[in-house]
């Protein structure tokens, strides 16, 4: 990923389709301005919890307990471009036909959130 006068380029791969047994290669897959996804990212994250969770499989079921939730607020917009640059946040792009929905997901590694979410507050549930 690398960014270029305000817009996310995804360059580390292509995408084809394959119509009427004729594969077409797709070059430009997703094009975002940064300060659309900037707004973005204090319209959905403005404050956002997030929850680990440990699972264990007994007897062909599975459960889960929460282990800990992890309370964000107020991100801060120029750090997203500073982490897509360093490969921090990612996008995965879903592959689904007429999903009615997004297709695509930013992620961000975990040890990376504090720079975007400098406001947080952890709670652990795993009890002492």
């Amino acid at each position: 990923m690398r960014t270029q006068l305000g817009l996310l380029e995804a360059d580390e791969f292509s995408l084809a389709t394959l119509e009427d047994g004729t594969f077409r290669k797709i070059n430009d897959v997703a094009v975002w301005k940064l300060i659309k996804l900037h707004e973005r990212l204090l319209t959905k994250h403005r404050e956002t919890f997030w929850i680990d969770a440990e699972t264990k499989h007994e007897s062909g079921r599975e459960f889960f307990r929460v282990s800990e939730i992890l309370h964000t607020k107020n991100p801060i917009p120029s750090q997203f471009d500073v982490l897509l640059d360093q490969g921090q946040i990612t996008v995965d792009f879903l592959l689904c036909r007429d999903s009615g929905g997004d297709t695509y997901s930013f992620k961000i590694k975990g040890k990376a959130r504090p720079l975007l979410f400098p406001q947080s507050e952890t709670y652990n549930l795993r009890g002492t």
